[in-house]
């Protein structure tokens, strides 16, 4: 009832799996087994997009109530923001280093949410100019996303190892074969399973060294990155237009309101960089999101099943006489009952010589 499935049920079948009702049982633990999966699947997908909105040096949502000496701020002054630098505060007025002789009220100042974002920027520029975005910026941001994937990720190959070696071991107990030849098939299935799973670790670790270097051709990456740069602009006109009761505004108006809300460069760059991530995460979470269960997949379940077929199949005749062969202890004890057996009936004929 709260959506959670159990992969193996307490009544499981005894039936052979030969018969219809073990072919109904397995394709019932098959169902099963994916109903499973796709919850791990599930969360993988939610963990990763959790990462996305979340933008490298951006905080928002900070009380100005909690305002510090030290903290980033942007004071206004003249219709422009400026950065600064908290000085020293008084409840919500504050003085900036930047402008010491300058006290500001709550409704003029605010908290500068790119300023990590800024000072990461300038730090690894390099000797590239200001006026362009940084590509590789870009690149050692966005690489901070693929290093928080790589955790959900190996816990989705932990996931898929864990599901299907208790499925394997289920399926072994329903042969209903010797204990010999059950360790043996378990044994097979943990060995062949482990080097499956090595494999697919190493897969996944290229396929996240390959999303460390930004690319696409997807054509949205563009639509997107506009739509955020005019939104933004949208969002800042409105702030500082006035309207009238007809909706119209006059071209000096709107021309002032350009002039106020025009950037610095580096207010500028790193606004461009926050959109320019935001508009790439939009296209690769997605992708990547789809193609780890994807990939994991073949890579475990389809390869974990021909790898078995291979073990099995490839079994000597010599090997499956060794297996169906009895233990040492059963071959002593049918031994001993053999003895005892004889012992009873030996008694037997002299009881009937004697009456």
């Amino acid at each position: 009832m709260d959506g959670q499935y159990e992969l193996l049920a307490a009544s499981s079948s005894t039936a052979s799996l030969n018969d219809e009702a073990g072919v109904s049982s397995m394709a019932e633990l098959n169902t099963r087994l994916r109903a499973v999966l796709r919850q791990k699947e599930n969360a993988f997908q939610l963990a990763i997009a959790h990462r996305k909105d979340q933008i490298a040096g951006v905080q928002s949502g900070q009380i100005q109530e909690d305002v510090a000496v030290g903290d980033a701020v942007q004071i206004q002054i003249d219709d422009k923001w400026h950065n600064g630098t908290v000085k020293e505060t008084n409840g919500t007025d504050i003085c900036c280093q930047e402008f010491a002789d300058q006290w500001k009220a709550k409704t003029c100042w605010r908290f500068d949410e790119r300023a990590k974002l800024k000072k990461f920027i300038r730090e690894n520029r390099g000797d590239e100019l200001a006026i362009f975005p940084s590509y590789q910026v870009f690149c050692n941001l966005f690489c901070r996303y693929v290093d928080d994937w790589s955790p959900p990720t190996q816990q989705l190959v932990r996931d898929y190892r864990v599901q299907t070696k208790l499925v394997s071991d289920h399926v072994a107990g329903e042969l209903h074969a010797s204990s010999r030849v059950q360790q043996f098939v378990k044994s097979t299935a943990t060995d062949v399973l482990g080097w499956v799973v090595e494999a697919a670790e190493e897969q996944v670790k290229t396929l996240l060294q390959a999303e460390s270097r930004p690319y696409t051709q997807d054509h949205r990456l563009f639509v997107e990155l506009d739509k955020k740069r005019m939104r933004t602009l949208e969002g800042r006109l409105k702030t500082t237009v006035t309207v009238d009761d007809n909706g119209n505004v006059s071209l000096a108006e709107a021309m002032k309101a350009f002039a106020s809300i025009a950037l610095d460069t580096e207010e500028r760059e790193a606004c461009e960089m926050q959109v320019a991530l935001q508009s790439y995460l939009d296209v690769a979470v997605p992708r990547f999101a789809d193609a780890i269960p994807m990939r994991l997949n073949d890579l475990v379940l389809c390869k974990f099943v021909t790898a078995m077929e291979h073990e099995l199949n490839g079994l000597t005749d010599e090997k499956l006489a060794r297996l169906m062969q009895d233990s040492e202890r059963k071959v002593a004890m049918r031994q001993q009952l053999r003895s005892e057996l004889a012992c009873l009936e030996s008694a037997k004929k002299e009881i009937e010589l004697v009456c």
